[in-house]
């Protein structure tokens, strides 16, 4: 017959358990704030892309009525005000142009010969560090 060793299994103590939970909590937060980073510049880099299509549709509407519109509005709507209605050959976009990453609307400033398109960026506040801005000319 076989003799059953009775070792004792030795446990972990607390102190060892409290320590892998220490070091699995630091090896997460270093996980953690790579992702944060990760997920910032795809936001960035998602928004240019973003702001170069709208670049592009705005283009279109150059071609088609020699001036840039007074509104993203314009886009999808002929602009009665302009007095250009029947050079007018939109709706240039067949959706509304959606929020920026952040949800933040687009900002659009019509300038002379060109226009300022931007994204306030991460904080939401204009005229900040952040803003991502196109600066179009025709």
């Amino acid at each position: 017959m076989r003799r059953h060793s009775h070792r004792r299994r030795r446990a972990f103590t607390l102190l060892e358990v409290m320590l892998v939970l220490a070091i699995l909590l630091i090896l997460a937060s270093f996980v953690g704030v790579s992702i944060i980073r990760t997920q910032g510049s795809a936001n960035v880099k998602a928004t240019q892309t973003q702001l170069s299509a709208i670049e592009t549709i705005l283009k279109l509407y150059y071609l088609d009525m020699g001036a840039y519109p007074t509104s993203l509005s314009d886009l999808r709507v002929a602009p009665q005000a302009s007095g250009n209605v029947q050079k007018w050959n939109g709706p240039y976009s067949d959706k509304d142009i959606p929020p920026d990453p952040w949800g933040n609307a687009y900002l659009y400033e019509p300038a002379s010969g060109g226009y300022r398109l931007w994204s306030a960026g991460p904080d939401a506040l204009q005229d900040t560090d952040d803003d991502i801005i196109v600066d179009g000319t025709s």
